[in-house]
Order: structure tokens, then sequence, then C-alpha cells
């Protein structure tokens, strides 16, 4: 999961600050990356319901 966000911010600041290129794909696919990120991260629904008290 880490390598895929370093991929991503590695290819932002290639972007913003030495005008790289990027295609409809290139956005598509760090998106996508980040949507993993969030997804690994986010809590399991398990882990979200209440013990029951019996």
């Amino acid at each position: 999961v880490w390598s895929g966000l370093g991929v991503v911010i590695i290819t932002a600041i290639a972007w913003l600050l030495h005008g790289q290129k990027l295609d409809a794909w290139g956005f598509v696919g760090m998106g996508l990356i980040i949507a993993a990120f969030l997804l690994a991260r986010s809590p399991s629904w398990k882990s979200l319901r209440r013990p029951t008290p019996w």
C-alpha cells in the first residue's frame, strides 16, 4: 500500500513541479491507488459492530 502511495506522491510532485505530462489513464490509475489505500485503511465491518450482551 505504501509503495503505491509513494508512486502517487512522486508522480504528483513531478506533475506539479517539473511539468510532467499525465493522460487520463494516469489520473485513473492514481485514483485507483488512492481508493485502494483508503479501503485498506478503513475499519472492517466486524470491528464496527457492538458485541451482544449475551
